[in-house]
């Protein structure tokens, strides 16, 4: 219904506009989300309207607040997990630039899809990792273990999946230097 309306630019269009807020532009994301996922047609309608390029655009908007990321980085590991020829594209648009400072967040939802969507991109295009060491993505993986080092003394449980993430990314800098 959304590809044969014409929807899909319009929704499109809703990531660009920096005076709606923030929520608008999560519905919209999230609709989009609903409409590729898994979808063939879609994709290849998303591609066509170069629909990734507005996620690469809300990743490293400033305004952006950190659900809004947290949803962008979700969508990144969602379509290149769907069509990982993505993956290129998306480094080339700056997805890295944008991914990167949210392992800074002080949400863990926010850092744990931030790690998943480097993991994503690292799987389907390995020249990623090279891109992210230039980057200093070990630095920042570095700073957010030593962060979750002190928030595993008070509740180890809560930090676990971070921990794995975190060792997942290092091997795959590590072994794609």
């Amino acid at each position: 219904m959304v590809l044969s309306s014409g929807s899909l630019p319009v929704l499109l269009s809703v990531l660009h506009q920096h005076s709606l807020p923030p929520a608008t532009k999560a519905k919209a994301l999230y609709a989009i989300s609903a409409v590729v996922r898994s979808y063939r047609p879609a994709l290849e309608a998303l591609e066509a309207e170069d629909g990734v390029a507005g996620v690469v655009h809300l990743l490293n908007d400033a305004d952006a607040d950190s659900v809004m990321k947290r949803k962008a980085a979700t969508f990144v590991t969602d379509i290149v997990t769907d069509r990982p020829s993505f993956a290129d594209k998306l480094v080339k648009l700056g997805v890295c630039e944008g991914i990167l400072p949210l392992l800074q967040s002080n949400e863990t939802a926010v850092q744990e899809k931030a790690m998943e969507a480097l993991e994503t991109l690292i799987g389907a295009a390995p020249s990623t990792a090279r891109l992210l060491n230039t980057l200093e993505a070990k630095k920042s993986l570095a700073e957010l273990r030593a962060r979750t080092d002190e928030a595993a003394k008070a509740d180890p449980e809560l930090v676990e999946h971070i921990f794995r993430h975190l060792d997942v990314l290092h091997g795959m800098l590590t072994n794609n230097p």
